[in-house]
């Protein structure tokens, strides 16, 4: 059960752009996601659910095991971020998984074009084929990956939430947790 409240707050001057950041933070540390969403001539609504646990379940939650990933798992993941890439790498290493990484779309194109893989793991922004113009790729060329495919993103983007819709496909925004990413995974590999 997930409890949700709108509420409107009046903007009186101009902050540092910090409070989103550690807003969402505190959000996803309780299991929760917070959506953004222009109101015309009003500015931005945000729309915060967080989840409604009873005692009993309390207990369950805790008592639940770490993601396992399938040993036969192939993921490719496209980032621009070396640091970024890496940490996916090892995560999913860690899980005893293939993985193939890309800087952007181009060199995942490169590689999709040679392997097969099970999920896609793409940042949204990147040069010379950012993940928007790579999962418009997919579209064209590997229809059957859309339904593979995770925009990794640090933006709450309503073009990002557009795209998934139409295509099928999911998202993780920035910052996540290890726990976070190899569920999202798993769901994705059980899917496709």
């Amino acid at each position: 059960m997930t409890g949700v409240q709108t509420c409107a707050l009046p903007i009186l001057g101009e902050g540092t752009g910090l409070g989103l950041y550690v807003s969402h933070k505190i959000i996803m540390e309780h299991a929760g996601k917070i959506y953004a969403e222009n109101v015309e001539d009003k500015g931005v609504r945000f729309t915060i659910t967080l989840p409604y646990v009873l005692e009993e379940t309390k207990k369950v939650i805790k008592s639940n095991n770490k993601p396992c990933l399938p040993d036969s798992l192939k993921i490719l993941i496209v980032d621009d971020e070396e640091s970024i890439r890496n940490w996916f790498y090892k995560m999913s290493t860690e899980q005893r998984v293939s993985v193939f990484k890309a800087n952007n779309g181009k060199e995942a194109i490169f590689i999709l074009e040679q392997k097969e893989v099970d999920v896609i793991l793409s940042d949204a922004k990147m040069p010379e084929m950012d993940g928007f113009a790579l999962l418009k790729w997919l579209e064209q060329n590997k229809p059957d990956y859309l339904k593979k495919f995770i925009f990794i993103t640090g933006v709450i983007d309503d073009k990002i939430n557009k795209f998934c819709n139409k295509y099928h496909c999911y998202s993780l925004i920035k910052p996540f947790k290890k726990k976070q990413v190899l569920e999202m995974i798993q769901k994705v590999a059980k899917n496709s």
